[in-house]
């Protein structure tokens, strides 16, 4: 419900009246949200973003990816034409399903002639997985992709 002003109400200094336009005011002004739903809703919102975060540092830490690229060159040799190379980076000692199953059957997947492993196998400075552990894991990925293919490893 809402109380219609006089058309001849005091207007504010430098505003117009506006003809044919009625003003209306609310029978209660609106509350001030108080202080404690106040900080009942900013720790709500502080709560969702952090959960956030955290899953996106999780699924960026876990999930596999997969990227395939062709490449073409006027100059290559025809033993290389169709040869396919299985790259793996940054595996952090992540586990991809028990005993890596699932990123050595995406390897396998790929049939390449050559598998090379490009760095940061482990990270020793990972919180959650001991080296120790990490080390365990990335002997069980490379005895898995060894039947697959040649392995390399840049250190």
């Amino acid at each position: 419900m809402a109380i219609v002003l006089p058309r001849k109400a005091k207007m504010a200094k430098g505003r117009k009246k506006k003809k044919g336009v009625k003003r209306t005011v609310p029978l209660t002004p609106p509350t001030p949200m108080t202080q404690p739903r106040r900080r009942y809703v900013v720790t709500v919102i502080l709560l969702v973003v952090l959960l956030l975060l955290g899953f996106l540092y999780y699924d960026s830490n876990t999930r596999l990816v997969t990227t395939e690229y062709v490449l073409e060159y006027e100059n290559l040799p025809e033993a290389f034409d169709g040869y396919r190379i299985a790259m793996l980076a940054d595996i952090h000692g992540a586990e991809h399903g028990e005993d890596n199953k699932v990123l050595i059957d995406a390897v396998e997947a790929a049939k390449p002639d050559v598998i090379v492993i490009a760095g940061d196998l482990i990270d020793r400075y990972q919180t959650g997985n001991p080296v120790e552990r990490q080390l365990e894991i990335a002997r069980t990925l490379v005895e898995g992709l060894v039947p697959i293919a040649p392995v390399y490893f840049v250190r």
